[in-house]
């Protein structure tokens, strides 16, 4: 599951940080997904499990409401974003997306 992935790469004190990086991959906009330990008082935290994803509040605008999932394929395992109600278009490969418009 993503929550045990989540656990199993993470050291104490660190949690996986999803963030939204404008003006790559071929929707616009990309996901990223790295390990960090460093959070803002203004980061938004879900815990499941005793894991933690944790998203800037500039990404979150983009991100509220989204799913997601740790995927395991034969070409590759990865975080994914599975579900983002905030997206207009996904790239075939998951990684990147066109944002509705949001105000």
């Amino acid at each position: 599951s993503c929550a045990s992935r989540i656990k199993a790469i993470c050291k104490e004190n660190e949690f996986l940080r999803l963030q939204v990086e404008g003006g790559e991959g071929c929707g616009g906009f990309s996901y990223k997904f790295e390990v960090d330990s460093g959070k803002e008082d203004s980061d938004f935290v879900v815990e499941q499990a005793g894991a933690k994803l944790v998203v800037d509040k500039d990404s979150l605008q983009v991100l509220e409401g989204s799913t997601v999932d740790y995927t395991q394929e034969m070409i590759r395992n990865s975080f994914v974003v599975k579900e983002n109600p905030k997206a207009e278009m996904t790239c075939g490969c998951g990684t990147s997306f066109s944002p509705k418009d949001f105000k």
